[in-house]
């Protein structure tokens, strides 16, 4: 069982990163419609114009991101300032990506990426940049995933709206409990909460509480089907991305 577990684990983190490109259009399971506006700072990350992960402003030039999905995908161009896929916003080039130094994608340790801007992000109403959590997320508290990932598992049918929904963060003994044969990192957290989750074409986006973004979605297991999502803290990466991540 703990060998079927762990295999199932790193089969579908990499589809959690990198959606099928003849079905793009896949978000947060059993989630709601994000109004216009709502999450202003949300990127779609996209390759052959097709998204597979999302993202989040944090100045005009980048945009945090997982570094699995950095790995996934050649990440060509991003989109903001849309709720919707296949209308509206902007698109960017991307001039370059980087993923942190001690990311690891066997333990997932340190998984956060950034993207830059081949040209300044135009910043506005229907663009905003997202503010970056200095503390490490305390168990029970509710919080906010966002994505364009799969609404249902197995994925069912498809749709154009960025989706949400609020789940709790859990302890990491709890979350310990449910990967025998994967060792959580302490750069690492867990959310729960019973039929809804991330899930594929998600990762990269943000855990939120509020506007404040606390974690990077980074894994999940059957999406919303009992397994805790696990996320990369962004306290963890905080230091990293303010010194790399320099506005021109």
């Amino acid at each position: 069982m703990a060998f079927v577990k762990i295999v199932n684990l790193f089969v579908f983190l990499f589809a959690l990163c990198s959606s099928s490109f003849a079905a793009v259009d896949k978000r947060i399971v059993n989630g709601v419609p994000a109004a216009t506006g709502q999450y202003n700072f949300m990127v779609s990350l996209r390759s052959s114009h097709h998204h597979f992960c999302g993202g989040t402003v944090f100045n005009a030039y980048w945009i945090i991101t997982a570094a699995n999905c950095i790995d996934a995908y050649p990440v060509q161009e991003v989109v903001v300032g849309s709720v919707t896929l296949s209308s509206g916003g902007v698109t960017y080039a991307v001039a370059s990506t980087l993923k942190n130094p001690s990311y690891n994608p066997i333990t997932m340790i340190y998984d956060a990426g950034l993207v830059k801007t081949a040209t300044n992000i135009n910043l506005n109403n229907g663009v905003g940049i997202v503010t970056l959590s200095t503390i490490v997320p305390v168990v029970t508290t509710p919080v906010d995933v966002v994505g364009w990932g799969y609404t249902t598992y197995p994925a069912t049918g498809v749709s154009n709206q960025l989706k949400t929904v609020s789940t709790y963060i859990i302890s990491q003994t709890v979350c310990q409990a449910s990967y025998t044969g994967f060792t959580l990192q302490s750069t690492q957290f867990c959310t729960l909460k019973s039929t809804v989750g991330t899930c594929s074409g998600d990762g990269g986006g943000p855990v939120l509480l509020g506007t404040t973004q606390f974690g990077i979605i980074s894994m999940a297991v059957l999406c919303a089907q009992g397994y805790p999502d696990i996320h990369t803290k962004i306290a963890s990466v905080n230091a990293w991305i303010i010194t790399n991540a320099v506005s021109i």
